[in-house]
């Protein structure tokens, strides 16, 4: 097969039907320089959008295609083209090699160890824990949220002003937060993994356009049936899945992993949270519901202990009774049920801590520990709204409405100069945007607004949306204690709370101000042209209020300037809404080229147990020396000690979106893998 390159396509070639597969098959012909006839059959192997004149907006595309003479014809085709000078290039189509995963799982090696065990279901704990099912490691994998047809439940409930439930939400459940997101499947990274992570979506039901657009996505909706059947492909290859279930604690000696200690069942807790809501919990038909269902979680546990000879290495340490606050939909106070939990102490070698960038109690826990951890740059900001069709006349121009095009993107960003007191300047630019999209209620923490932006995958809704950030470097950070960036975030999602409650609103409303009346600093109302799309409503006031003074001033600048290059971005009657924080990690867990975590020093008080000794503190010393946190990720090679702590993905430092993740996902599973391999 032949691979032509950079060939130009009307529009009319992207929609359906006979007509366009003759425009595709005489452009082709004409970058061969042959009868349309000679072509026997042409794929679409990429395909993307060139917008740049917008009196000429058309497709680019890369095509394979077979010709009726066979391998001779075709390599009489690549030597014709090299001398011919063309916009398009041709060359030897080379196909797409499955990814092999090396099985393991049988080798007496494997057989000594303890099965490894993955934390978080987000992209890169799923596809994590696909890589070492069918290695045969037959992994655990521990998720403190909900399977995803409860997480969607729990979140339309929120949506529709019930309490939030702080265990399964936007942030924490089945998919991770990429769940509820546009679904893009691109990266600025050049990895090897991109390739497979896109078959294995298409393998676990995403539509195969994603194999070929320049810019693929999936959409929310589409997202919930594929991770579902990730979920099942892990299991039906070996590997166990426990929702509701959270790490609480990990356990070193001699600078290696031995034990890792996890809470369940959340099921119950969310449950009968839910079921309380609105009652008093000094009911007494309440509390012998409240008692049987007490009864069948510890029967639960006690069966699956026996059940499953995978859990025979789990021992139940104890039934705890915990605190669940859940806050009402009113101005009253947070209403708390008394639940049983039980803690599990799980032998364990090999743990993945593929969490995600809002799981801060695990960044507690891990810090605790000893592991070394630093702080990281990131972004913050609000969530920017247009009309839809703003966006498309802007970047297609008299072709907008053409129906081959689809709602239009953008990507936009600039560098500010230096302002007073600062030794360099910020970054500005927009993230993760959202065509038809809306923007989704993304708490995670009581009294804290925070907001993010979905689409689904038909992109039809009225408005688009993207995050507009602010750089947030370390001299911003208040102290040197790894988890400073959480302050920060926590910092502005509280302040975002009490703005909107000051200005009449509802909990969890978000605060929201147009972009004219921000540039004015008034609080003014409602914008006349965009219909807020975040559920819960807004607030209108001032988000002077709660962004930090720095945030504001580099919006202010960047506003006009990035109107300059997408015309009516900056439109008066946009809408700005706050806040943005989870855009990334404010912490890398540094781990060595090996894909393992390092342990800097003892931990403290309350942590796991780590070594303390002459071992540990040469560590440390060593670990001292490493460079400075920077934007980038960077493995450190100082000391590559087997840890048994794999730091992956997002929440980790690692990534920075579903494509990345899930590709970090892959590597740190085939580190894994290849350490069990026979020597």
């Amino acid at each position: 097969m032949l691979e032509i390159s950079n060939l130009a396509l009307p529009l009319d070639a992207g929609l359906e039907g006979k007509q366009a597969e003759k425009l595709v098959r005489r452009a082709a012909a004409r970058a061969l320089n042959i009868p349309p006839n000679d072509i026997t059959e042409i794929r679409l192997l990429k395909r993307s959008v060139d917008a740049r004149k917008k009196h000429d907006v058309h497709f680019v595309a890369t095509l394979g295609v077979e010709l009726a003479g066979g391998a001779q014809a075709e390599a009489a085709a690549i030597e014709a083209a090299a001398l011919r000078k063309g916009a398009a290039n041709v060359k030897a189509h080379r196909p797409y090699e499955p990814l092999r995963v090396p099985q393991v799982g049988a080798s007496r090696q494997a057989q000594d160890e303890l099965r490894p065990i993955v934390v978080g279901t987000g992209p890169a704990g799923l596809f994590c824990a696909l890589y070492l099912a069918r290695a045969g490691l037959r992994p655990l994998v521990v998720e403190r949220g909900a399977a995803v047809d409860e997480r969607m439940a729990a979140v339309d409930a929120f949506n529709a002003g019930e309490p939030l439930d702080p265990h399964t939400n936007i942030q924490y459940g089945e998919g991770g937060a990429g769940t509820f997101s546009d679904g893009k499947l691109t990266t600025n990274i050049k990895s090897p993994w991109a390739q497979h992570v896109l078959h294995l979506f298409v393998e676990a039901g995403a539509p195969e356009e994603i194999l070929w657009q320049a810019k693929p996505h999936i959409g929310t909706d589409l997202l919930v049936d594929i991770v579902r059947n990730i979920r099942k492909q892990i299991e039906q290859a070996g590997g166990e899945v426990r929702f509701n279930t959270q790490l609480t604690a990990l356990h070193f000696e001699n600078g290696h992993l031995t034990q890792a200690e996890i809470t369940r069942p959340q099921p119950t807790q969310t449950l009968r949270a839910r079921t309380l809501r609105g009652r008093s919990t000094n009911c007494p038909e309440s509390a012998q519901a409240e008692g049987r269902q007490t009864e069948a979680v510890q029967a639960e546990a006690l069966q699956s202990a026996s059940a499953k000879p995978e859990i025979d290495q789990a021992e139940v340490l104890q039934s705890e009774t915990a605190q669940l606050e859940t806050s009402q939909s009113g101005a009253g106070k947070p209403e708390a049920a008394r639940i049983e939990t039980t803690a599990e102490s799980i032998p364990a070698s090999r743990v993945v801590l593929a969490c995600g960038h809002s799981a801060r109690d695990t960044f507690e826990l891990v810090r605790d520990a000893g592991v070394h951890m630093e702080q990281k740059p990131f972004s913050v900001g609000v969530r920017i709204e247009h009309p839809q069709q703003l966006i498309n006349r802007s970047q297609f121009g008299k072709a907008a409405d053409h129906p081959a095009l689809g709602a239009a993107d953008y990507k936009l960003s600039m560098h500010l100069r230096p302002q007073k007191g600062e030794e360099q300047g910020r970054g500005v630019y927009t993230f993760c945007m959202c065509p038809g999209g809306e923007v989704v209620c993304a708490a995670s923490e009581p009294e804290g607004v925070v907001v993010n932006g979905m689409s689904r995958f038909a992109r039809d809704g009225q408005n688009a949306n993207s995050a507009l950030l602010v750089g947030v470097g370390l001299e911003d950070f208040d102290g040197e204690d790894p988890l400073a960036g959480v302050k920060l975030q926590r910092v502005m999602e509280q302040a975002a709370y009490r703005t909107a409650i000051a200005a009449g609103g509802e909990p969890y409303q978000a605060p929201a101000q147009t972009v004219g009346d921000f540039l004015a600093h008034r609080a003014g109302g409602p914008s006349k042209q965009v219909k807020p799309t975040y559920a819960r409503g807004v607030a209108w006031c001032d988000l002077h209020e709660c962004l930090p003074p720095f945030v504001a001033r580099a919006m202010e600048q960047a506003l006009p300037q990035l109107d300059r290059r997408l015309h009516g971005f900056a439109d008066p009657q946009a809408v700005l809404t706050g806040v943005e924080t989870r855009s990334s990690s404010p912490v890398r867990i540094v781990r060595g080229k090996n894909m393992q975590a390092q342990l800097a020093a003892a931990p403290a008080s309350g942590g796991a147990q780590v070594e303390a000794g002459p071992q540990a503190q040469a560590r440390t010393q060593a670990l001292s020396g490493s460079p400075a946190a920077s934007g980038r990720p960077a493995d450190v090679s100082i000391l590559e000690p087997e840890t048994g702590l794999y730091p992956c993905g997002e929440g980790a430092g690692y990534a920075g979106g579903i494509m990345s993740a899930a590709c970090d996902g892959l590597r740190v599973a085939s580190a894994l893998a290849e350490s069990l391999r026979p020597e």
